[in-house]
């Protein structure tokens, strides 16, 4: 089946990164590079995704490893890991003075959120794929559909749920397991993707590509 667009909804980079591998895109969409659970997404999206509530800096909290340094920087109402909005070192971790960098991460979310409320150009079926986050309640994916309906409510989408549960997700939403072999870091194993991916049937269309 051919596809306008391919929108990823988290719950992690790995998704992102292996269907931009897999179809072979490049067009940006506001969870690509969030790692966050399926509360926390829908919430967003009942929400408006109002961006000025997601980077509330009352919401926003250090959270420190052992050493002391900032790993990374916690959503504390969504349940956000912003692991890429804030420069980090590895050897130093979050970099001092993230917080002067709150609206700037808050505007380029806001203009990611603008693309998704679009209709795809040309019209033509969206594919939203969220990849299962423990402690995700597969019930939640039924609201989660009903809200991307309100985003598209001219056009057709399917959502695609990646590694729930055998017998989990509510039924008319389909469901895809990715079988990885361990060692391949935070990227995934890029065979077993590929394959996984490939079994669905969909193809990106030409025009969606060169976007």
């Amino acid at each position: 089946m051919e596809i306008a667009t391919v929108i990823p909804l988290g719950s992690r980079c790995r998704l992102t990164h292996n269907l931009r591998q897999h179809f072979g895109f490049s067009r940006g969409y506001p969870f690509d590079w969030y790692i966050l659970p399926l509360h926390g997404l829908v919430e967003i999206l009942q929400g408006g995704l109002d961006a000025a509530a997601i980077y509330d800096p009352a919401a926003l909290k250090a959270r420190r490893d052992a050493s002391g340094r900032i790993d990374h920087i916690h959503n504390r109402r969504f349940g956000i890991k912003h692991e890429h909005d804030f420069p980090k070192r590895k050897e130093e971790g979050v970099l001092p003075g993230w917080e002067t960098l709150i609206p700037k991460a808050a505007a380029r979310f806001a203009a990611l959120a603008g693309r998704l409320r679009e209709t795809p150009p040309e019209g033509g079926t969206v594919l939203f794929v969220r990849e299962f986050l423990k402690h995700d309640q597969p019930e939640v994916l039924a609201v989660l559909r009903a809200e991307l309906a309100l985003l598209q409510p001219e056009g057709g989408f399917r959502l695609l749920a990646v590694n729930y549960p055998d017998g989990s997700v509510p039924a008319g939403i389909e469901t895809l397991q990715v079988t990885e072999q361990p060692g391949y870091g935070w990227r995934g194993d890029p065979d077993a993707w590929s394959a996984a991916l490939g079994s669905t049937g969909y193809r990106l269309r030409k025009a969606a590509l060169a976007a």
